[in-house]
């Protein structure tokens, strides 16, 4: 495994510089920078990061030139990293600032399908956010889900907790797209209201559990599936209205 040295306080004479020379027209995406240093140093680069997963890197080039996505705005941070012959660090950076020339047109799921999942199964889905410019790329939106209750999303990944359906729904600057989950019991317990018994599924024996229940009650209120707060024939109409909608 190659050693990775530990970097000294570098002494004033040694320096480097980082200068970015944005072009005045906001259409041109070149963007040049120029790097000087002192005699002594033996190695450098420059990079900015876009976002969490692209940079943009240059190694060893006095006058590098980058291209700046067209969808890319706001201030974009350049640093330079420079080593002298004894492992000094030195570093330098510019900023410049960058307006969207080009504008949102669709956001799709990769996979048009609808989803289906089990129960305690977890998945992260790609999302395409394509550009009046034609351009295309991967990112990052942000999830919902509707109803709530089946799908527990936490970032770019979700994990079904209950049988039933929802929408998965992806939002990425104020565009959205829609994808129709179904989720079936899986090894983990079934969570679905209408499951009294916890076998897995919803069926007459549940019709039974819930008599049950109202004849022998039990302590709380496990059979209230219709949330009135009291277990008693509405519950019944309520698991076999769930049982004919399937």
């Amino acid at each position: 495994m190659p050693r990775v040295p530990k970097f000294k306080e570098a002494p004033e004479t040694s320096f480097i510089n980082l200068t970015l020379n944005k072009s005045e027209d906001e259409d041109d995406r070149n963007l040049g920078a120029t790097v000087s240093a002192s005699d002594d140093i033996e190695s450098f680069f420059v990079f900015a990061c876009l976002d969490d997963d692209k940079c943009l890197v240059s190694t060893w080039d006095t006058e590098p030139t980058f291209v700046i996505p067209d969808n890319y705005e706001g201030n974009l941070m350049f640093y330079v990293l420079g080593r002298t012959a004894n492992d000094e660090l030195v570093a330098d950076m510019d900023s410049v600032e960058y307006s969207s020339i080009t504008s949102l047109a669709a956001l799709d799921f990769e996979d048009d399908d609808d989803l289906t999942m089990t129960v305690g199964q977890t998945l992260g889905l790609n999302v395409i956010a394509t550009w009046d410019n034609g351009e295309s790329e991967y990112v990052k939106p942000t999830y919902s889900a509707t109803p709530g209750g089946i799908l527990n999303i936490d970032g770019q990944m979700f994990t079904p907790v209950a049988v039933g359906e929802c929408e998965l729904i992806a939002e990425y600057k104020g565009f959205t797209c829609r994808k129709k989950v179904t989720v079936y019991p899986g090894s983990e317990p079934v969570t679905s209201r209408f499951d009294v018994n916890l076998d897995g599924e919803v069926s007459v024996a549940d019709v039974n559990e819930v008599i049950g229940l109202i004849l022998l009650p039990k302590d709380g209120l496990l059979g209230d599936v219709n949330g009135d707060g009291e277990v008693n024939i509405a519950d019944i109409n309520a698991i076999i209205d769930e049982i004919l909608s399937k």
